[in-house]
């Protein structure tokens, strides 16, 4: 199976967020992503970073999430062969093991080669992207809001010579607001990337 991505689309449970009790401080990852970041060090290709959100919406107590690297390829449109390294967040601890696991995932944080030979621009993005709003995540660091349909919503930047991009679905109530989707990949953007851990040998 592969997670199609920038075309359609991410289905499943809503993310469900409430608003962001103060602006954070970018710091560690957030705490869904805690378990995995061993697992993130091993398994990033070479020469990837992976830059993941120090900010997430203040959440409804009742929502338990799970972050996992999938074990199937997502499938990013408008990259050609390029490869792509995700991470997915679900509303079930065994959301891999479903035999539709895109039923249980409620996001994607991702990493691919650069989209661009230059600076990212609109032109860059896929022909189908509506909704697309230019947008500042750091110092000399930009890129776009956009929405694919009425499937899903992301941001994607490119940021040390690599694409990045958070992906939440979208929809009209009890989920991630177009402000809190960008407040995440601030977040994101400002704080030290993950990098692959290196070898014994080396």
């Amino acid at each position: 199976m592969k997670y199609q991505l920038l075309g359609l689309s991410i289905l499943g449970t809503v993310l469900s967020f409430q608003l962001f009790s103060d602006r954070p401080s970018y710091g560690e990852p957030e705490t869904i992503f805690q378990p995995i970041i061993q697992e993130i060090r091993d398994r990033l290709p070479k020469n990837y970073q992976l830059r993941l959100p120090a900010a997430l919406p203040k959440f409804t107590e009742e929502l338990e999430l799970y972050a996992f690297i999938p074990d199937d390829d997502l499938q990013l449109i408008g990259v050609g062969e390029k490869e792509v390294f995700t991470i997915a967040v679900a509303s079930l601890p065994n959301c891999a093991e479903q035999e539709d696991p895109t039923n249980c995932i409620v996001g994607i944080v991702g990493v691919t080669e650069a989209i661009s030979d230059s600076a990212l621009e609109m032109e860059d993005l896929p022909p189908n992207s509506e909704n697309v709003i230019p947008i500042n995540l750091a110092q000399d660091v930009s890129g776009f809001y956009l929405e694919q349909g009425t499937e899903m919503q992301l941001v994607v930047w490119e940021q040390d010579r690599l694409g990045h991009l958070l992906v939440v679905k979208k929809c009209e109530d009890n989920c991630v607001s177009q402000e809190e989707l960008i407040e995440m990949a601030i977040s994101a953007a400002r704080k030290p990337a993950i990098t692959k851990e290196p070898s014994i040998s080396q």
